[in-house]
């Protein structure tokens, strides 16, 4: 069971902490893949990596030049395969988690009618205590 939930005591509780344990497994490798794709990034597109020195401003356009040229190099074109992938993995990853959370919604709405109904009221000084029963359900 997991470390940060109680006991579950009904079948809805171990479907609901099954579904976090889902969501869990899915969404931790895709943020440490986001977060290195990101650092990535950072370093290869940084300003040491350009090789590119301080100059004065009359040369402005050729260092503009120099970079732009550089950029151009090291983007992707035309990658049909990684932008066919990239679409589709996300959609399989949200229809895993549609596909097993739709079922735990429809489950946990279902509404009992219960045979009794206790009230307890605080008030300053002593407690009040109403008991409703329904005859009826109790009956059949």
């Amino acid at each position: 069971m997991p470390i940060f939930f109680q006991s579950p005591s009904t079948l809805d509780m171990i479907q609901i902490i099954l579904l976090h344990d889902l969501i869990l497994v899915l969404l931790v490798p895709i943020i440490l893949i986001a977060t290195l794709i990101f650092i990535t990034s950072i370093f290869i597109f940084s300003e040491k990596n350009f090789l590119v020195k301080r100059y004065e401003v009359k040369d402005f356009g050729k260092i503009l030049a120099f970079r732009v040229a550089i950029i151009r190099f090291l983007q992707f074109n035309h990658y049909s395969i990684l932008e066919l992938v990239w679409t589709i993995v996300p959609i399989l990853i949200l229809g895993i988690m549609c596909a097993n959370s739709l079922p735990l919604i429809f489950t946990t709405n279902f509404e009992l009618t219960p045979h009794f109904t206790l009230k307890i009221l605080g008030n300053q000084w002593y407690w009040t205590y109403h008991l409703n029963i329904d005859m009826k359900t109790l009956i059949t």
